[in-house]
């Protein structure tokens, strides 16, 4: 069956857009969990709820195999195709790899948690094997985010995780420390439970209204073709690099700043890093918009009519990301003031950090055009050099040339800038597609052109 037409262009600016505005509500509504946390439990309770919830999300990435990135790789282009017999079978052979993945680092968790407990280093091995529980339905709301982003539904796969889950589990919450707790604060076994339970119903209701969209009758339990299920085993590696290395630095310097140089410099450093990580909202939500587009144009006609789509993703997001940059620059000291007195000396810090995200965004979606344009062992090979560039680069600044947290500052600059370098020239050499803002704005500039699909060069 042939595919369906592409939606109007002016969908890729209004998906974005949408995308921009839910992660917004998001992040409100994470300050206010935060918030209604620290206020209604025992300090020690507070922080091993964000200290499980924060290792819960990275190890949910890290069970999914990469699988979140293989949907949006291949079930745009089947959907399109109105191939709800793949749709089914790709989605059932992705789910049993996560689920496989996300219980096996359950299990590896609360062992270790037994293990700890017999030895002394905890008091209590049931509640981090309790609270690792999140990282399996992490795991799969993360997965069906992904089949709900396939068929576009962006509202439907962001909303339920970003937002509703840390509403609901804060006002209920709320609820246990106002009616039940007689004024004491709520304990860290009914706030751990309170967010499982939440978590699992928005799961459930998730994948309900998901399952609608595709067609039982047609779908049943065709196996995937031979050829189709030889690919997707090939790239398994590659997207699980690729999805690991995106959350890597995002985490890893702030664990080096408190690592080498303590609690005070790493709250600094901390304060610095959430700030400058606003930034990348604006090419987020671009890439959720674009991404199952690049996959569903690339399988029906090749690069030809990736370029245009490329450079307005690249132009949508660089020009508010650099006037909220030039914002930050200038008031970075005042900013950091108002979390306190002591934090206006990571200034410095914070305008490194905001470098690296205009570099960021200036060299545009280079690296995700290569993971859905079958370029997804390139990916991998950069993922892989950027982490051992930026895992070298962060110590020997911050140590080596005794720069401190600047070090380390400087070091995910670095890091940024290779990957990003590097993916933008790999797309452009292998696909004819420069994803860089200056580009952009050429491309843009000289209107649309029609190319006919031209043979790729195979990846070595």
């Amino acid at each position: 069956m042939s595919a369906t037409p592409h939606r109007p262009q002016r969908s890729l600016g209004r998906d974005a857009a949408l995308t921009l505005a839910i992660k917004l509500a998001a992040a409100a509504t994470s300050y206010g969990f935060v918030f209604v946390l620290s206020q209604n439990m025992a300090l020690a309770d507070f922080g091993f709820v964000g200290a499980l919830m924060t290792g819960a999300f990275v190890l949910s990435v890290l069970g999914a195999m990469g699988q979140q990135v293989a949907m949006l790789r291949y079930l745009p282009p089947l959907i399109a195709a109105r191939d709800h017999r793949a749709v089914a079978a790709t989605w059932r052979r992705a789910l049993r790899l996560s689920l496989a993945g996300s219980l096996t680092l359950w299990a590896m968790g609360a062992g270790l948690g037994y293990l700890a407990a017999a030895a002394g280093y905890i008091g209590d091995w049931r509640a981090p094997a309790l609270g690792l529980a999140l990282v399996v339905l992490l795991c799969r709301i993360d997965m069906q985010a992904s089949l709900a982003r396939a068929f576009r539904a962006i509202a439907l796969a962001l909303i339920p995780k970003e937002v509703l889950w840390r509403a609901i589990a804060g006002a209920a919450i709320l609820a246990l420390a106002a009616f039940w707790g007689g004024g004491r604060p709520v304990g860290l076994y009914p706030a751990i439970i309170t967010l499982i339970i939440v978590l699992a119903a928005l799961t459930l209701v998730q994948g309900a209204l998901i399952g609608r969209r595709i067609d039982a009758a047609q779908a049943g339990k065709a196996p995937c073709p031979a050829q189709a299920a030889a690919e997707w085993r090939a790239s398994v590696v590659p997207f699980w690099v690729f999805s690991v290395s995106a959350i890597y630095f995002a985490n890893i310097d702030v664990a080096l700043a408190g690592f080498f140089f303590g609690g005070s410099e790493a709250a600094g450093y901390f304060l610095a890093n959430r700030i400058a990580q606003a930034l990348a909202f604006f090419l987020i939500s671009y890439n959720i918009a674009i991404q199952p587009a690049l996959s569903e144009r690339f399988a029906a006609q090749g690069r030809g009519d990736l370029a245009p789509l490329v450079a307005r993703a690249s132009l949508g997001a660089f020009l508010p990301t650099l006037v909220l940059a030039l914002f930050l620059w200038l008031w970075a000291a005042p900013l950091l003031r108002l979390f306190g007195p002591e934090f206006p000396v990571a200034a410095p810090l914070l305008q490194v950090l905001v470098l690296a995200g205009v570099l960021n965004a200036a060299f545009g979606p280079g690296d995700l055009v290569l993971t859905m344009c079958a370029e997804d062992r390139a990916a991998m090979k950069i993922s892989l050099w950027s982490i051992g560039l930026g895992t070298l680069a962060m110590p020997a600044l911050a140590l080596g040339l005794g720069w401190g947290t600047a070090g380390i500052a400087w070091g995910v600059c670095i890091a940024v800038v290779f990957r990003k370098g590097a993916s933008w020239a790999l797309a452009r050499r292998r696909l004819g597609i420069s994803s860089d803002v200056i580009s952009a704005a050429l491309t843009l500039a000289r209107g649309p052109r029609r190319q006919g699909p031209r043979k790729l060069q195979k990846v070595s």
